[in-house]
């Protein structure tokens, strides 16, 4: 059953006492802003956030609420701890600046690991290819600015990942007569999901219509890997959870394309299997502009965040660390075997993506001369 998980953040963030990892708080002390750090140097990006920077952060925990998207009802609850960081590193562009960096940390408990997001499986029986609507764990950050631009982190458990970043979006179009419902968006410099020369994305759709209309019984995956998965291990991403995740990725560098609806580079298809419905590649420019690293580990997703501070780039949020006052909001949202934000593969009235004025988190800088 597909969830979908709406972070109901306060207006600034509260330090909840007596309760465990989970747990609704009980009390809550005077409100505080989600600070980050300064630091000397980087945090290892592994997904583990077991680095002595993130021990001396101070954590930020924010009440998520699970709401019923069509009754408006929180009908669950539960803790989400959030750190950040920064630091300064030393470029050599046409000089040698000193560039500020950014990393963010969340970490939220799961009751389970979604990372196989719309498989196909095959039946040799009658030789026809269904792929399944399960979604994906997955968080988006969508940061408030008064430019024409808003910008968008989104990590997902299943299409950016494995390949250690968060996608770097920006909104294209709100709902007509609405201005708050997100109706599409782009992946910086990229115009939707289509890779060019300059800008690679970090996923693909895995998908053959055999000329038909989309969602015929004759479409099956147009990649696969070059060795039966059964007798040959595919390879693990750079970042997982655990080494039983072979199967649920496809790499762009052991993909091999299908010679036909039951015929696989290593031959015809007797038996079941299950191919990922996405070709997962090294994303390039723009859409690489965050790095990211999260793990699945005890029912919990630990999850690191990490950004050049000022990109440059339109669509960008910048920041700016050298300011002693400057804040910048943001929006969070989680999705829980969900399908990627604004994705209309069910009903709208089920799928859509509701943002809400005061949810929202404030991050400042410790201010460093």
């Amino acid at each position: 059953m597909q969830k979908f998980i709406n972070l109901i953040l306060l207006f600034t963030g509260a330090l909840f006492l007596a309760c465990s990892r989970g747990e609704i708080p009980t009390a809550v002390p005077p409100l505080v802003e989600l600070q980050a750090k300064y630091i000397t140097s980087r945090p290892v990006i592994d997904g583990r956030a077991n680095d002595e920077v993130w021990k001396d952060a101070n954590p930020y925990y924010v009440h998520v609420g699970k709401r019923d998207v069509l009754t408006g009802e929180i009908i669950e609850g539960y803790n989400l701890t959030l750190k950040a960081v920064w630091w300064r590193e030393w470029h050599l562009t046409s000089a040698w600046t000193e560039i500020p960096y950014v990393a963010i940390m969340a970490s939220w408990p799961d009751d389970d690991k979604n990372i196989k997001k719309n498989m196909w499986h095959y039946n040799p029986v009658d030789s026809l290819w269904t792929r399944d609507s399960e979604g994906s764990d997955w968080l988006l950050l969508r940061w408030y600015s008064t430019s024409t631009f808003i910008d968008l982190w989104y990590w997902d458990a299943a299409l950016t990942n494995p390949m250690g970043y968060a996608e770097d979006q920006e909104v294209e179009t709100f709902a007509v007569d609405d201005t708050t419902e997100l109706l599409t968006f782009n992946i910086d410099g990229l115009s939707f999901l289509n890779d060019n020369e300059a800008n690679v994305n970090t996923w693909d759709y895995n998908y053959d219509d055999n000329l038909t209309p989309r969602d015929s019984t004759d479409d099956f995956p147009s990649m696969i890997w070059g060795q039966n998965p059964g007798l040959e291990t595919p390879s693990l991403p750079r970042i997982f959870s655990s080494t039983d995740e072979t199967s649920s990725f496809l790499l762009s560098r052991d993909a091999v394309a299908m010679l036909s609806p039951n015929v696989a580079p290593f031959g015809t298809l007797n038996e079941p299997i299950d191919v990922p419905g996405y070709v997962l590649e090294e994303p390039k420019n723009d859409p690489a502009d965050i790095t990211a690293a999260g793990r699945y580990e005890n029912g919990e997703w630990t999850l690191e965040l990490m950004r050049i501070s000022a990109t440059g780039e339109d669509g960008d949020i910048q920041f700016s660390t050298d300011s002693r006052y400057s804040r910048w909001p943001c929006f969070i949202y989680i999705g829980d075997n969900s399908h990627i934000p604004f994705e209309r593969r069910v009903s709208r009235e089920t799928e859509r993506m509701i943002f809400e004025a005061e949810n929202i988190v404030i991050l400042t800088f410790e201010f460093v001369k």
